[in-house]
C-alpha cells in the first residue's frame, strides 16, 4: 500500500470529524454546510494535510493535535481552489461542476471565504501550548499571504509578452508551495514544540510544490491529467512551464504566435490551436525541459542535508515522491 493511501485510510476520517464538528454546532447556516460538504467531496490525494502527519510522525510527534491543523490545511488549500476555479472560468473540478457553477458565482465566492474562516476556527481542536499554537497560526497567516501574493502575481504575468522561467518559480512558490511550506513546517513545530528546522521544512515545502507543479504541467501536455484533455492549460491561458521555456527560447514572431493563442477566450481556443501548440513545444524541446527540471527538483529535494539527518522524514519523502512519479518515458518527450 502507498504511503499516502495508508495515511488516507489511518487518519482522514479523524480529519474530516475535526471539519464537520466546526460545521456542527445549531447556529452554521445550513446551506453554507451543504456547499463546504460539496467542495470536500471532489476528492483529491489530500497530500497537504497528510503531510502534515507524515511530518509530524517522522519527528516523534504526537498525531493528535495535528488532527486540527491538517483540517485547517485541508480547508485553506479548497478556499483556494474555490476562489481560483471562479477567476479561471473552471467548469469542472476533478469531474464535477465547480463550486461557481454548481452555487453562482456570489455563492462560491462567500464559500471560499467560509473555508478560509473555518481553517482558523480548527486551532480551537488542537490540544497545544498556547504559545506553539500561536506559532503555527503565525505559519498559517504568513502561508496564506504568499498564497494570495502568487494568485496576484499570475494575473500580472498574464498581461506580458515575456515570461521566464524564474517568474514561473516566483509563481509556483506563492500559489503552490505556500501551503507544502506551511505542512512541512507546521508537521514540525508541532513535532518538535518549536520552530527549529523552519528554514529547512520551508526549503523543502518549497521545492516539493514546484515539484509537484512540474508533474502537473507535464502531465497536462501529455494528456495524462485525470478528467481532462490534452492541453487544457493552453486552453485556459495557464503559465505553464512548458509555455514559459517556449517563450524563453523560441524566436519573436513565434513567441507572439503563443501568446495570441494564450490569450484567445476559453470558447475560442479550439482544439486546433492547441495541437498547434502542443506541436511547437515538442519541435522547441519544450516538454522534455519540464521533465528535466522536474528531475532537478527532485534531485535537489533527496539531497537535502534536512532529509539526511533525519532518516525517517527522508523515507517518508522518498516515498511520496515515488508516488508523484508521472511514469514519462524521456524517449517520448
Amino acid at each position: 500500500m502507498s504511503v499516502l493511501k495508508a495515511f488516507h485510510e489511518r487518519y482522514w476520517g479523524s480529519v474530516r470529524e475535526s471539519i464537520d464538528a466546526l460545521m456542527s454546532h445549531e447556529d452554521f447556516n445550513p446551506f453554507a454546510a451543504d456547499m463546504i460538504r460539496y467542495q470536500l467531496s471532489t476528492g483529491g490525494k489530500r497530500i497537504r494535510p497528510l503531510l502534515v502527519l507524515m511530518t509530524s510522525e517522522a519527528f516523534g510527534g504526537d498525531i493528535d493535535p495535528c488532527i486540527p491543523f491538517a483540517a485547517t490545511v485541508e480547508l485553506i488549500h479548497n478556499a483556494s481552489l474555490v476562489h481560483d476555479d471562479i477567476q479561471d472560468r473552471d467548469t469542472t473540478r476533478r469531474g464535477r461542476p465547480s463550486a461557481w457553477v454548481a452555487f453562482s458565482t456570489e455563492q462560491a465566492i462567500n464559500l471560499g471565504d467560509m473555508l478560509f474562516v473555518l481553517g482558523f476556527e480548527a486551532f480551537a481542536g488542537m490540544r497545544v501550548p498556547d504559545a506553539l499554537k500561536l506559532d503555527v497560526i503565525k505559519l498559517t497567516i504568513r502561508a496564506i499571504g504568499e498564497l494570495v501574493d502568487g494568485q496576484i502575481y499570475e494575473f500580472v504575468l498574464k498581461e506580458r509578452d515575456e515570461v521566464s522561467v524564474d517568474d514561473y518559480f516566483r509563481l509556483v512558490s506563492g500559489k503552490t508551495g505556500s501551503l507544502f511550506r506551511l505542512a512541512l513546517a507546521g508537521g514540525h513545530a508541532l513535532a518538535s514544540d518549536g520552530r527549529r528546522l523552519e528554514r529547512e521544512m520551508r526549503t523543502l515545502g518549497e521545492l516539493v510544490g514546484a515539484l509537484f507543479q512540474l508533474r502537473d504541467d507535464l502531465l497536462d501536455v501529455l494528456g495524462r491529467k485525470e478528467g481532462r484533455p490534452a492541453g487544457s492549460d493552453v486552453g485556459e491561458g495557464k503559465i505553464a512551464f512548458p509555455a514559459v521555456h517556449y517563450m524563453s527560447t523560441a524566436p519573436g514572431p513565434d513567441r507572439k504566435r503563443l501568446v495570441e493563442i494564450l490569450r484567445l477566450p476559453r470558447d475560442r481556443t479550439d482544439g486546433g490551436a492547441i495541437a498547434e501548440v502542443l506541436g511547437r513545444y515538442r519541435e522547441k524541446g519544450s516538454i522534455r525541459a519540464a521533465y528535466d527540471a522536474y528531475a532537478s527538483r527532485r534531485e535537489q529535494i533527496l539531497s537535502l542535508d534536512v532529509l539526511g539527518a533525519h532518516p525517517a522524514l527522508r523515507e517518508r519523502i522518498a516515498e511520496v515522491l515515488e508516488e508523484l512519479d508521472p511514469g514519462v518515458e524521456v524517449k517520448d518527450l
